[in-house]
């Protein structure tokens, strides 16, 4: 193979060699008048580039040469971080640079007009601009790259070779190299240099996309930039994508994700008609004005190692807005329900001025709410005033509250005057408002860089001046405002962990609850009579029945089926299901769905209750397993068709085991 060195032993060979294949020619050709002209690296690059046969015509083409001398070729490898042997390696695939040096007009010195003027190249689509001064002299200017003509009018028949002090590159040195010589982009130039990113981006084998917003778009963001304190490192590292080289014929409307420099946050690309579209983490999405722009050599492909993509944004890896944040969280429930409300909502979270805290529900917390409520979307959506209440409840004005700062009990106000308390607890933060709670399944979701922030939240929080009925509140909202001391006495006596398992309010499973007594507002309230009559049958009153823990915890979990909500949907007859404490039998016929457990039987008075992640099937006995150690009697017990039974003892006792089962009812499905 050729080498491509300072001009010696080798070099004089290879130039001999090409002389002897026209020796005998009368005429010089192109070749001969570069081997003439002692440019011999550019004779070793045309021969490995397979340009050489062609220049070694004397029938070859009226051309215009600028023919860089073997100094500016070495110049040109330096600069590119390679050497020329490196760069001979390519054969073929470099053969575009040295095309790129030929304008399809010769041109005698004298013949150049003075000023500037356009030229095509054998390298298709590309032109040179050579500039001539009313001194002489003449500047070739590339896209890459600029050359003084140091020495004119070498003839070779039609042809006429200048001799020049640079190559004329076909893509630019570096991505500052490209900044540099694009007005476009002197913006841009000035902010890399200031914030000492320009040795990184000076790097000639960087392999990366860059997408560089015009000095409007630059201009534009600035004031926005210095208003939120925002890292303008951060934001310059975000239009460098690492993950690949992407050229602008590779995209499609299939987006693309890019990771970038900044490795906090990546971009899409994806085509929309005729245009490129780039979408950051913010709201402002650009579009490309001009697509590939190339940058270095990449020794392989011989193509480029970097694009640069001229965008009409600048792009922002932070929530610009709270509407910004909520569209790229998919939490559409909540965009349209702000879009149906007061105008000052969209006004509030479109805002990229705006400081606060958003408590947003997701999706799943929407849907949730709206079957609890027994509401559909639409309907809630017309019901202006309710919605409105339930929004204002879910921001906390002034300040971006992260999680940092709260602390548990922590009481805070919100825009409608109603009162959040915070409660923490086993690394889980939730928010309580009057009528339900939410737990913060996302936190510390930034919004103009600190200036507001969004805590995704899995439930609709729902303040007390509501009107829509809520039928079920949370625990201590439902014993307070039911005034359950009874149940709380009831609950309080048994096992501790049981209490803690029925007071978690993401609890999932599905609860049997007997029917109490008219201080409780959970279902259609039944005759005491069957309270009585097996509570009579286990022979016990109040006071023995609370202290005996063992039964009272047996009695409870024989009512709670964990993990998994059971809709009547999903009920057949004989079906066995587990409880936590023994196994039912479910019993289906033409006068209802019964559970059967090892002692008593109940008949299922409203089913498929809703409570969040739970599902409650109120019945009209208590169910007594086989582990109950208390002594029963007899043979009744329960809903009629249902068989089993037992015995029970005293009103009072009734009374106290209905209630407490009623309220572990509130505990599973107290909350949205």
């Amino acid at each position: 193979m050729a080498r491509w060195t300072r001009p010696g032993a080798s070099t004089i060979l290879v130039a001999s060699c090409l002389l002897l294949a026209v020796a005998g020619s009368s005429a010089q050709t192109i070749l001969q008048a570069i081997q003439s002209a002692n440019l011999t690296l550019l004779a070793a690059g045309l021969q490995v580039a397979d340009l050489a046969t062609t220049l070694n015509s004397t029938t070859g083409p009226n051309i215009t040469l600028f023919a860089p001398s073997d100094d500016a070729l070495l110049a040109m490898t330096a600069a590119l971080n390679t050497t020329p042997n490196a760069l001979l390696t390519l054969g073929p695939k470099v053969a575009p640079v040295f095309t790129y040096h030929a304008i399809t007009t010769p041109l005698l010195a004298a013949d150049i007009p003075t000023g500037d003027t356009p030229y095509a190249t054998l390298n298709t689509g590309l032109n040179l601009t050579v500039s001539k001064a009313a001194n002489g002299s003449v500047v070739v200017r590339a896209l890459g790259s600029d050359a003084n003509v140091i020495r004119t009018d070498i003839t070779a028949g039609g042809a006429v070779v200048h001799v020049i002090d640079s190559v004329l590159l076909p893509f630019f040195l570096s991505v500052a190299s490209a900044a540099t010589r694009t007005p476009q982009l002197s913006s841009l130039l000035s902010a890399v240099a200031s914030n000492g990113l320009a040795p990184a981006l000076s790097n000639p084998n960087l392999n990366v996309t860059v997408f560089a917003p015009v000095n409007d778009a630059f201009n534009a963001s600035s004031a926005y930039l210095t208003s939120v304190n925002a890292s303008i490192t951060d934001v310059l590292t975000y239009h460098v994508a690492t993950s690949r080289v992407l050229n602008g014929s590779e995209v499609t409307a299939s987006p693309i994700t890019l990771t970038t420099l900044n490795s906090r946050a990546n971009l899409t690309v994806a085509r929309d008609g005729n245009n490129v579209v780039v979408t950051p983490v913010g709201a402002t999405a650009a579009t490309v004005l001009a697509a590939n722009i190339p940058v270095g050599l990449d020794l392989t492909t011989g193509g480029p190692r970097t694009f640069v993509h001229l965008v009409n944004a600048v792009l922002l890896p932070f929530y610009t807005t709270v509407a910004n944040a909520a569209e790229r969280a998919g939490l559409t429930t909540l965009v349209a329900a702000v879009a149906a409300s007061d105008p000052a909502f969209l006004a509030a979270v479109t805002d990229p001025t705006f400081r606060g805290t958003i408590l947003a529900p997701s999706n799943a917390a929407f849907a949730a709410t709206l079957a609890s409520l027994n509401v559909t979307a639409a309907q809630l959506l017309a019901d202006k005033d309710n919605l409105r209440r339930i929004l204002n409840a879910h921001i906390i004005p002034n300040a971006a509250v992260f999680s940092n700062q709260l602390s548990n009990n922590q009481t805070v106000n919100t825009t409608g005057g109603a009162l959040l308390t915070v409660s923490i607890g086993n690394g889980i933060v939730r928010f309580n408002a009057a009528k339900s709670s939410a737990k913060v399944v996302a936190a510390d979701v930034s919004i103009g860089n600190g200036r507001a922030v969004v805590h995704v939240i899995d439930r609709v929080l729902l303040p007390a001046d509501l009107t829509l009925p809520t039928p079920y509140v949370t625990v201590a909202g439902a014993a307070q405002a039911a005034n359950l001391s009874t149940l709380l006495a009831a609950v309080t006596a048994s096992d501790a962990s049981f209490l803690t398992t029925l007071t978690d309010p993401d609890f999932n499973g599905t609860v049997l609850a007997p029917t109490p007594l008219s201080d409780c507002h959970v279902a259609l309230l039944m005759p005491n009579a069957a309270f009585t009559a097996a509570l009579t049958a286990l022979g016990v009153n109040a006071t023995q029945l609370l202290a005996d823990k063992d039964n009272l915890r047996r009695i409870l979990n024989a009512h709670i089926i964990t993990p998994g909500a059971v809709r009547s949907s999903q009920l057949v007859n004989n079906q066995n299901i587990t409880t936590l404490d023994g196994v039912l039998t479910v019993r289906i016929n033409g006068t209802g769905v019964f559970f059967v457990a090892a002692k008593s039987t109940a008949k299922v008075v409203t089913p498929d209750v809703i409570a969040g992640n739970a599902v409650v099937h109120t019945i009209d006995f208590v169910l007594l397993p086989a582990s109950v150690t208390l002594t029963t009697g007899g043979s009744g017990g329960g809903g009629s068709g249902g068989g089993g039974a037992a015995g029970m003892a005293s009103p009072s006792v009734l009374t106290l085991l209905s209630s407490a089962l009623a309220f572990l009812a509130l505990f599973a499905f107290g909350r949205f």
